[in-house]
């Protein structure tokens, strides 16, 4: 689960914390912080803090001492953990669940409202046999029902009965739900193809999520990620200058 779009930051508790770091201390920390609240997990193993800093072997054992007191090391496996870090995610994550919620039920109630206008320009309409046809209405006999399925009839039926088992749900796809949030791969795909800085796409979530819920259309679940970068491609052109606004 990707972070919040926003990090707290308190200056002078961060300079009184840091101001014996050596320079490539100073950015382990930080960097270790950083890559935390980027995957929404206030803990790490030491073999993906390697990885994330890209440090050497030499580089690191300069920079570890220093740093661990500022993290508590669990288990055997040498997991990293921030309580700091802890307490300000679970407090985003409740804040952002908070405003989606909000975001839907304003959402519904535009559509609720929009239904209603359309109900009332409708209640004087009178049903016609031509509604929905254009040209020449045509008259249609219907066949008398003798309470007897036909042959055609007993297939249909069957027809139906084998598609009720082939899941309509995969078929129809999913409402986009309040607490949607885009995958890892989608962001890191968005940073390494696109160039685009992981901070830029966690800020579109909120708007990608209260537009699709309010429209209300249903997608195969895989099918948001991938709607989800596009996106944030076209809103990069647009706030880079190369494209307008379609929404």
């Amino acid at each position: 689960m990707a972070g919040p779009t926003y990090i707290k930051f308190y200056p002078l508790e961060w300079f009184v914390a840091t101001r014996k770091l050596k320079p490539l201390e100073y950015y382990a920390y930080h960097r270790i912080l950083l890559e935390m609240w980027m995957e929404g997990i206030p803990k790490l193993s030491e073999a993906e803090i390697i990885d994330t800093l890209s440090l050497t072997e030499e580089e690191w054992k300069s920079v570890r001492s220093a740093i661990t007191k500022y993290f508590k090391l669990i288990g055997q496996n040498l997991i990293w953990y921030h309580d700091r870090v802890d307490g300000d995610l679970a407090e985003s994550f409740d804040g952002i669940a908070k405003k989606s919620k909000a975001g839907q039920a304003s959402a519904l109630a535009r559509r609720a409202k929009k239904r209603a206008e359309e109900r009332k320009l409708n209640a004087g309409k009178k049903p016609s046999i031509t509604d929905g046809y254009s040209g020449n209405s045509t008259p249609v006999e219907t066949p008398v029902s003798t309470g007897e399925p036909t042959t055609r009839q007993e297939n249909t039926e069957l027809d139906n009965s084998k598609q009720d088992n082939t899941s309509s749900a995969s078929r129809e796809g999913v409402l986009l739900h309040a607490n949607w949030l885009p995958s890892k791969h989608i962001i890191r795909r968005l940073s390494t193809e696109l160039r685009i800085p992981a901070p830029f796409p966690l800020n579109h979530i909120e708007g990608f999520r209260d537009h699709w819920i309010e429209k209300g259309e249903k997608r195969p679940t895989d099918y948001w990620n991938g709607l989800f970068f596009e996106w944030v491609k076209r809103k990069w052109e647009i706030e880079n200058g190369s494209e307008q606004d379609p929404a």
